[in-house]
Parts: structure tokens; sequence; C-alpha cells
């Protein structure tokens, strides 16, 4: 029976997850090069799987900084060079495996992005606009917690390849990734949904502007509220359980 208690639940990976963790593998291996185009029907004909999974799989996959999605004509998904997949790896492995904690992730964060904001002021194309405000728009469009969750990710990547600095992108997109995952059942109700894409959207407006300054303020302010928020809930969350203290 002591044996028995001791036995944890067995977790299964997601079809989607398991295409990644393959892909992922392959690209570290060198099976593909930078600028390899992934084309979805071609991982489809593969994997077997949907284009729905597909595509989720090569998310994540754009989450570390392993591929490069594209708009327009001759756009995609393409691998991106070597170093920065080295320097996201490396990142992505520590966070993983290496239990930091989650206020160094914050702190990280909280510096990284007003940043990453004035650059994309200064620097953004008209296609990263557009990839910004269709990110900013599909969150607004969706009333699923989780989904909210994915495309609010979407969107703060977008705004931080606007900013056209591969070193600051290689550093950013796992731990961006990492703490754009909350606990959506008890943060990203309706109201905080129609905040976060009111904030978004204010961003976007600077970034577009090409207001360096302003973009770094609405964004620094975006996270701070974020953070007092995540902060309070985690506060709630301790008082109530029995085992802290």
């Amino acid at each position: 029976m002591r044996d028995m208690l001791e036995i944890k639940p067995v977790q299964t990976e997601k079809l989607f997850e398991v295409l990644a963790a393959q892909l992922r593998d392959e690209i570290m291996a060198g099976e593909f090069t930078s600028g390899d185009l992934l084309s979805e029907k071609y991982l489809m004909e593969r994997s077997q799987l949907s284009r729905g999974s597909v595509r989720d799989a090569l998310r994540v996959l754009e989450a570390q900084g392993l591929v490069e999605t594209r708009r327009g004509r001759n756009g995609g998904s393409f691998v991106v060079e070597s170093g920065v997949q080295t320097i996201v790896q490396s990142l992505d492995a520590y966070l993983r495996n290496g239990n930091p904690p989650l206020r160094a992730i914050m702190d990280t964060v909280e510096l990284l992005e007003p940043g990453l904001a004035r650059l994309a002021a200064q620097n953004r194309t008209p296609e990263d606009i557009d990839a910004m405000r269709d990110a900013i728009q599909s969150m607004a469009d969706t009333d699923d917690r989780t989904e909210f969750v994915r495309r609010n990710s979407d969107w703060h990547i977008a705004m931080a390849r606007a900013a056209h600095n591969p070193i600051l992108m290689a550093v950013y997109q796992p731990i961006g990734s990492t703490l754009l995952h909350p606990h959506t059942n008890d943060f990203l109700d309706a109201d905080m949904r129609a905040v976060v894409v009111a904030a978004a959207r204010r961003i976007l407006d600077a970034i577009a502007d090409g207001d360096a300054t302003l973009a770094f303020s609405r964004m620094q302010k975006h996270v701070d509220a974020y953070h007092a928020i995540r902060n309070e809930l985690d506060a709630a969350a301790s008082a109530t359980d029995p085992t802290e203290g």
C-alpha cells in the first residue's frame, strides 16, 4: 500500500506538443538549416495531424525562438539561425528544469518589455504593425480564457519581434512565454480581458506612431499593473492555503 501511495499521476502530452518536441530535436540536431520553410502541408502529411495541431506546434517553436513566422505572399514558418536557437534552447531548458523563482522571471520581463516597446517604436515595419494589430484583434475575438492567454502571448512576441534585436528576442521569447501563462480560471475574467486588450491597443498606437517614449511608458504601466494583480492573487492564494506559513 505504501508503494501505491507514492505512484505519481501519469501525464499524457498533447499531440501538438509531441510534434513540437520532435521538430525541436531535429532543428537542434541540424537536420533543418536557417531559412528552411516548415510548411503546414508538409507537416500535416508527415505527422498525420490536423492543421490546427500543426499550427499549435509551430506556435510553440516560435515561442521558443526556433522558427519565425512571416506574413504575406511569401510567408510561412521558417527556421531561424542556429546561434539564436542555442541561446533560446539553453534558456528554455533552464526555465523548465532549473525552477527559477517567479519573482526573478517577473523582474526580468519588467525590465525587458518596456525597452522592447521603445525599440519597436523605433524599428517597426508595416508588416510588424499588421502582425501586432492582428494579434490584438485575435485576443478581442475570443471568449475562451486559455485561448486568450495564448493569443496574448502572440501579441507580446509580435511586439518583441518588431524591435528587430535578435539577442533581446532570443532572451525574451522563452521568458515571456513562461510568464504569460497565468492561472486562467482566477485571472482572466471578461473585464480583465477587456483591460488587457485596451492596454495592448494603446501600446500599439504609440509604436505605430513611432513615439518611443510613449511606447516605453505605456508598456511600463501595463507591466506594473499585471504584476500588481498577479501579486495580489498569489498573496490571496497563500492566505487561504493551509500549507503556507
